[in-house]
C-alpha cells in the first residue's frame, strides 16, 4: 500500500523506518512503524500481532511480528543493499535462529519492507492463519 492510498483511507502516515543502518534497529522509529503495521493489519482483517516477540528464554532472538502465538513474520530489510540478511556470517546466525523457532513449533513467513508497503504480504498472512484453522 502506498502512502497516498493509506492517506486516502484516513490513516495518518509517517514514512516508517523499516530497518536501521547496518543491522541496527532504529528504536525511535519502531513506534511509528509498528502503529502503521497494526493499522494495515486491521485494514486487512488480520489480528494485531505482538511486536518484537522474544521466543527463546535464553537467547535474545526475537520475531519482528507474531500472530496468534505461533505465526511469525520476519521483515528482511537491506537485501538489495548488502544488508545483514545477505551477509554470510549473519545469514548463518539467522538460520540458527529460524531453525530453533521451527523446532519450537513456530511457523515463519518472510517479507521485504516493500511487500508491507504495497500490501502484498497481508493476503499471505491471512492464508497462513486460515489454512491452519481449516485443517482437520
Amino acid at each position: 500500500m502506498t502512502t497516498k492510498q493509506a492517506q486516502a483511507l484516513g490513516l495518518t502516515v509517517k514514512r516508517p523506518a523499516w530497518s536501521g543502518p547496518r543491522g541496527q534497529r532504529k528504536q525511535d522509529g519502531n513506534e511509528g512503524r509498528n502503529k502503521l503495521f497494526d493499522q494495515l493489519c486491521q485494514q486487512h482483517g488480520l489480528p494485531i500481532p505482538v511486536h518484537e516477540y522474544r521466543f527463546h528464554p535464553e537467547r535474545k532472538w526475537r520475531f519482528d511480528y507474531l500472530f496468534d502465538g505461533w505465526l511469525a513474520l520476519e521483515v528482511q530489510g537491506g537485501i538489495w543493499t548488502a544488508g545483514r540478511h545477505v551477509r554470510g556470517a549473519a545469514l548463518v546466525k539467522e538460520h540458527e535462529k529460524l531453525n530453533e523457532a521451527v523446532c519450537r513449533g513456530y511457523s515463519v513467513l518472510f517479507c521485504t519492507p516493500q511487500e508491507i508497503e504495497d500490501g502484498s504480504i497481508f493476503p499471505v498472512i491471512r492464508r497462513a492463519l486460515t489454512q491452519v484453522e481449516e485443517q482437520p
